[in-house]
């Protein structure tokens, strides 16, 4: 092999300076005995994209789906940029990595090395599904779906392996975020999931969790498996309740994890949760109105806690009864 490829080079420069003498340290100092034909972008979210300048030499092709750049812009640099970030800063938990004590940041991801950008453009994008090889190393980039509309699938069919950035990890999905992302497709999971099963990899890189790889064919495919049909009950039992006339809070009562996804260690509610996706899922196809009349017309924060007070019995009676609930530690 006369090259590198680098699949995602981080969230920074001084994340990928940190990952690059890594690699030197335990490879013989690889990135100086062998030039970066390839960085592929797997999809245009933060923490994969703003390392790539110090990988890159003069001769590196920078590839990407070809709706990276407008993804890019419409999820984080256009209009409603600072919501984003305040958004994004909350789920992150960024604003507590200041302490080496203590790290408020979600499951999927370890404490980030923030700093500046070293995000570089692509000088290739991929429409359809591109076979090529690269430093010797045969790929196929498959475009497709899920958190992002910018995916690429990186297959490797020689190594049967396959890297899997941006619908697949260990915990529940997550199919909305707190952070405020773009309205996304949930089918548009299950169907990329489909790509990926088809493929029959023998391993899976899923970067994101506790365990970022997986090997055999027979545990990839129960990984993809299990993700795919959790997202599939959900969006199935949604809809079926919804055309009921159920709101979102009556489908959550209503619906139940099948126990072999439910269980799964792979599945539990340390990003997604179940009761968000139902209203991601009732909201993408209905919009804001649950179909109940005290639905119609959004009550202010004001109008709430005054009706509230109301109902406990005035505004002294409500102060009693949070400070009741605050000292029995009931703080939901």
């Amino acid at each position: 092999v006369n090259g590198l490829i680098v699949v995602d080079p981080g969230e920074s420069i001084p994340a990928a300076q940190a990952v690059k003498a890594a690699f030197n340290a335990h490879l013989d100092n690889i990135f100086d005995r062998k030039p970066v034909k390839a960085i592929i972008y797997t999809h245009e979210h933060d923490c994969h994209i703003h390392g790539a300048s110090v990988f890159a030499g003069e001769r590196t092709e920078i590839i990407a789906h070809e709706d990276l750049m407008s993804s890019l812009f419409d999820e984080w640099y256009g209009q409603i940029y600072p919501s984003r970030v305040e958004g994004g800063l909350k789920m992150a938990g960024v604003i507590f990595q200041n302490d080496p004590g203590w790290y408020a940041g979600y499951v999927l991801t370890g404490k980030n090395i923030l700093g500046p950008s070293g995000f570089l453009p692509p000088t290739r994008t991929v429409k359809d599904e591109l076979k090529t090889t690269i430093a010797g190393v045969q790929l196929h980039l498959i475009p497709v779906a899920g958190e992002t509309k910018d995916i690429l699938l990186v297959w490797l069919p020689q190594k049967r392996v396959l890297i899997e950035i941006g619908v697949l990890y260990e915990a529940f999905p997550a199919l909305t975020t707190m952070r405020g992302s773009g309205q996304r497709n949930p089918l548009d999971y299950v169907n990329t999931l489909k790509v990926c099963r088809s493929l029959n990899p023998e391993h899976l890189v899923a970067l994101h969790g506790p365990n970022p790889v997986t090997s055999g064919a027979g545990n990839v495919r129960q990984y993809l498996t299990n993700f795919s049909d959790a997202i599939q009950f959900l969006h199935d039992q949604t809809v079926h309740y919804l055309n009921q006339g159920l709101t979102p809070g009556e489908i959550m009562d209503e619906l139940v994890l099948p126990p072999h996804l439910a269980s799964s260690p792979y599945l539990q509610e340390t990003y997604g949760s179940k009761e968000w996706d139902i209203y991601h899922i009732f909201r993408y196809y209905r919009g804001y109105y649950s179909g109940e009349v005290r639905d119609l017309f959004p009550q202010s924060p004001l109008s709430e806690a005054q009706m509230s007070a109301e109902l406990a019995g005035g505004v002294d009676a409500l102060a009693s009864k949070a400070e009741s609930a605050r000292v029995a530690g009931k703080l939901e």
